[in-house]
């Protein structure tokens, strides 16, 4: 396998979510930085299900992103959040979509084992999907998702072309998941079940340079 190539990107989440390697033949990791709040809309988020007005008005962008999943919060310094390249030919990018993304909950979860976090673990069988995880991400489960005491931590997405994959993962400091709940129009059945590691008393930057080292170690 190729070595590893790293970037910082500190830009609106828009600009993030279109980032993708002129390199394709080494893999990459992105250390995103969102420079505003940002609802980020997933593939299956309905954008006439939530109330955009009550969100811009808090102070809000909203986007969406080309992967699948429902919609998620991420606002700066509230989360460590990548984007890593996958080569085409690389063994980490699995044919099969599921299992492709265990790796990468598995370098997550090592990660808050590291920092001392206990009850971790990675979601290796999806659960059949309720209505609301159709809206909002961190109200399901999906494959190589990471939980701490049966709460959603991060959050995993994927979007493919043919030189290879990006998988964007978000793992939880501060949660603010809740607040796309709020401004649905019609809440689907579902319940939430994400955490935020400052309530276990994690401090930001060493989990963001635990969770990048993690990954680069796979």
């Amino acid at each position: 396998m190729q070595p590893w190539r790293t970037l910082r990107l500190r830009a609106p989440a828009s600009v993030i979510h279109r980032w993708w390697p002129a390199d394709e033949g080494s893999p990459w990791l992105l250390s995103a930085e969102p420079t505003a709040p940002t609802v980020v809309l997933g593939s299956t988020t309905r954008v006439d299900a939530i109330d955009a007005a009550s969100l811009v008005a808090k102070g809000y962008d909203i986007v969406r992103r080309g992967s699948g999943g429902g919609a998620v919060v991420v606002a700066p310094g509230e989360q460590a959040w990548f984007h890593v390249f996958v080569p085409a030919s690389d063994p980490r990018l699995d044919p099969h979509l599921g299992r492709s993304f265990l790796w990468l909950g598995e370098a997550v979860a090592e990660a808050l084992g590291a920092l001392g976090v206990a009850d971790v673990t990675v979601v290796r069988e999806v659960p059949e999907r309720v209505p609301l995880s159709t809206q909002v991400c961190f109200a399901g489960w999906g494959w190589g998702e990471v939980a701490v005491g049966g709460n959603k931590v991060a959050g995993l997405a994927q979007r493919r072309r043919r030189g290879g994959a990006i998988f964007q993962v978000a793992v939880l400091w501060r949660d603010r998941q809740r607040e796309l709940v709020d401004a649905l129009r019609d809440r689907p059945e579902g319940t939430m079940a994400s955490l935020g590691l400052e309530q276990l008393g994690i401090e930001l930057d060493p989990l963001v340079a635990t969770v990048r080292r993690a990954i680069l170690a796979r």
